[in-house]
């Protein structure tokens, strides 16, 4: 299932207090195709990207976690893919095991914690794409108030022969126990008949939108539903083409 997850008012308060004005956030032109990005906790590269979308997968070393932070002007899912992990918020705690998933609305303070002994492999989607807009209130390494890293931090996949599969390189992806997949749908039609093939998976619209035909509600890029509620929605349509991520666990 996928649970969405709403800005507190102790999120609101401590986002105002780390002075942090959304709109003054400047963009990030930088390019991280190709690009490892270590960290205190384990790595993450970019699996996707488009104008309104980025994809990020990440390792987790057990027992290490992200710190707590926000972004204030993204959305942000989080899908474990291998392992279990504890995600918090600043009011709980939530234990998830692969297939799993979280949507957080911008400004909602979280962290990812390592659970497993072997780590784990997190998938984060992020819209819009910049990665500059993070504000750290805690970290367990040293970068309370600090930005995202810098250029010391990076590895060239080109440079030191690493393999980092991303989503361009195949339609089908298998990461830790769940299978990754991307769908592109022409039509309604099209979408209503695979719908039952999806009902046990995370959807994330990459481009193009669902919506009701009522105009009661719309799903845009970046937005994430569990498969089986999908299948429940009733008098969508697709007014252009759409393209889908698939998440589900394997084993």
């Amino acid at each position: 299932m996928i649970e969405r997850i709403f800005p507190s008012a102790a999120d609101k308060e401590h986002l105002r207090k780390a002075g942090i004005h959304p709109e003054s956030i400047e963009d990030d032109f930088f390019d991280y195709s190709g690009v490892l990005v270590q960290k205190p906790w384990g790595h993450e590269y970019l699996f996707f990207k488009n104008d309104a979308v980025a994809i990020w997968m990440l390792f987790i070393q057990p027992q290490a976690q992200t710190s707590m932070h926000c972004h204030p002007n993204k959305q942000t899912s989080v899908t474990v893919l291998s392992g279990e992990a504890e995600c918090s918020t600043l009011e709980r705690s939530l234990y998830m095991s692969a297939g799993k998933g979280l949507l957080l609305e911008k400004g909602v303070f979280h962290s990812t914690k390592a659970l497993s002994p072997k780590g784990i492999y997190v998938l984060e989607t992020e819209t819009p794409t910049n990665k500059k807009d993070l504000v750290r209130l805690r970290d367990s390494y040293g970068r309370e108030g600090k930005g995202y890293e810098g250029k010391e931090s990076f590895t060239s996949s080109n440079e030191h022969s690493l393999t980092l599969p991303i989503l361009a390189d195949s339609p089908h992806i298998q990461m830790g126990d769940c299978s990754i997949s991307k769908k592109i749908y022409a039509h309604t039609d099209a979408l209503s008949k695979d719908a039952p093939n999806m009902q046990n998976a995370s959807v994330t619209i990459l481009a193009g939108e669902i919506a009701h035909t009522k105009k009661e509600y719309s799903m845009k890029p970046g937005d994430v539903v569990w498969g089986g509620d999908l299948q429940n929605i009733k008098e969508y349509h697709i007014p252009k083409e759409i393209e889908l991520l698939l998440i589900s666990k394997t084993h």
